[in-house]
């Protein structure tokens, strides 16, 4: 029998496992690790969409492309990737086959778990990006640009502009003073 592991680990993250123990037998034996999910439907949904993005980039090296980071690779090094790639979809074939057998779900289920799962992780890496370029200050030059005043590229409003630049002007000419500053100066601007 089948049955739900969960524990804390000592760095304070959630681990998750399918374990089964005989009868009689003292020990538990780990059938398939869950990383962390809480249920065997989403765990599906995770080797789902974990071995399409592994069968993508495989599709992409035997292709000759570049990887993800642009870069060329050559020859060797492609089926080197290929092969690590390889033994890895076939981990992901064999917990993928244990985890259908205890999951209850329709196919109909698994691939709504599937696609709300592909959403999450473009959400959660949308928002590491997002993070990252607040960090660096990138997101300051995404922003949309202040009007600025014609010519001169000051980012104040386009009145208050000119009644600075009036004001500038009018204390440059010869024979004219600014007055002192009265009582109520500061309610009338």
């Amino acid at each position: 029998m089948a049955y739900f592991r969960q524990r804390i680990t000592k760095a304070g993250t959630v681990s998750t496992a399918l374990v089964e123990s005989g009868q009689g037998e003292p020990r538990q034996r780990v059938l398939v690790n869950l990383h962390g999910e809480p249920d065997t439907l989403r765990a599906v949904a995770r080797l789902t969409v974990r071995r399409t993005s592994l069968l993508a980039e495989r599709k992409e090296l035997a292709s000759g492309k570049a990887d993800n980071d642009g870069k060329v690779v050559s020859a060797t090094e492609a089926s080197e990737v290929i092969a690590s790639i390889d033994t890895k979809l076939a981990a992901l074939a064999r917990e993928q086959a244990i985890l259908e057998q205890h999951c209850t779900a329709t196919s109909k289920r698994i691939q709504a778990a599937t696609q709300a799962y592909q959403r999450e992780l473009k959400d959660a890496a949308l928002a590491v990006l997002g993070r990252m370029m607040q960090l660096r200050g990138l997101g300051k030059q995404l922003k949309r640009p202040r009007p600025t005043c014609d010519g001169c590229g000051n980012d104040l409003s386009h009145e208050r502009h000119q009644q600075t630049v009036r004001r500038r002007r009018l204390s440059r000419q010869p024979g004219t003073r600014r007055r002192p500053a009265q009582q109520g100066d500061r309610e009338r601007r």
